[in-house]
């Protein structure tokens, strides 16, 4: 081909790559995204789905794409009114995330700032929070992942649950 065009959707890497997106081989993808850099002919985009699942690691994931033009990443963010959305993340969590977006190399990014923006938002789904951390705790037992042990807040959750169970 005298060109080719790779559009990955790649929500996570290294070790959380498979417990946001079950099923993935990260050295399987890794090879791959490796191969591409090595062909003069090859462009790769990015498309990742921003969501409450993977924006405790995002910032691994901007560091990793470090070489890619920020015109080649291509972030989605999950629907606002969904349990999936950063609006379910209660505001005392939010301060870390915000920041790990705004010094990102992609903070410029259309979807990235719209991140930016719900989480700084006074928009708060509390409801959702613990149905979205019922959702994560199902699936971690379901396909014996542990979303929920690599999770950075998850003492201040056992902390809550204690003392407002």
């Amino acid at each position: 081909f005298d060109e080719i065009f790779v559009h990955a959707s790649i929500d996570a890497v290294g070790k959380y790559a498979d417990i946001v997106r079950t099923g993935t081989d990260w050295a399987t993808v890794e090879q791959n995204l490796q191969w591409t850099q090595a062909q003069p002919n090859t462009k790769v985009r990015i498309a990742t789905v921003i969501s409450a699942i993977n924006i405790w690691w995002i910032d691994e994931l901007f560091k990793y794409f470090e070489y890619l033009d920020p015109l080649n990443f291509e972030p989605v963010v999950a629907n606002p009114i969904s349990v999936l959305s950063l609006a379910s993340i209660p505001k005392k969590y939010r301060p870390k995330l915000i920041d790990m977006l705004k010094t990102s190399k992609f903070a410029d990014c259309f979807n990235v700032k719209n991140a930016i923006e719900l989480l700084e938002s006074d928009t708060e789904h509390k409801h959702y929070w613990y149905q979205f951390l019922t959702q994560q705790l199902i699936l971690d037992n379901y396909r014996t992942e542990r979303w929920f042990d690599y999770l950075p807040i998850k003492h201040e959750i056992y902390t809550e649950a204690l003392i407002h169970g």
